[in-house]
């Protein structure tokens, strides 16, 4: 149900243009980003350091490049949820990872 929420929210901030959204990006190509992250988390609790390293890795990449949206809900919400199922769901010295 989290990953449903992040995703729907994250897209209608992108379409309906929120207050949140900030800076010039593409619609589609931040669209796409969003779902990618939220298939991510799909596997956050199996796999959290591959959902943390996708979603990471996307938002930080493509907004540097300058091609997407900044996003509060489609981007900043899922780095605290994956940021989060590192540190609660990790293996071994995952947990460690995620709080530094």
């Amino acid at each position: 149900m989290i990953v449903l929420a992040v995703l729907l929210v994250g897209l209608m901030e992108i379409w309906i243009p929120f207050a949140s959204r900030a800076g010039d990006g593409h619609l589609w190509l931040s669209s796409a980003q969003v779902v990618i992250v939220a298939a991510a988390m799909v596997v956050r609790r199996t796999r959290p350091l591959i959902a943390a390293g996708v979603t990471f890795v996307l938002f930080s990449g493509l907004h540097i490049a300058g091609v997407t949206f900044l996003l509060f809900y489609g981007q900043f919400v899922p780095m605290v949820l994956t940021t989060f199922a590192v540190a609660r769901h990790g293996k071994g010295r995952e947990p460690y990872l995620a709080r530094r």
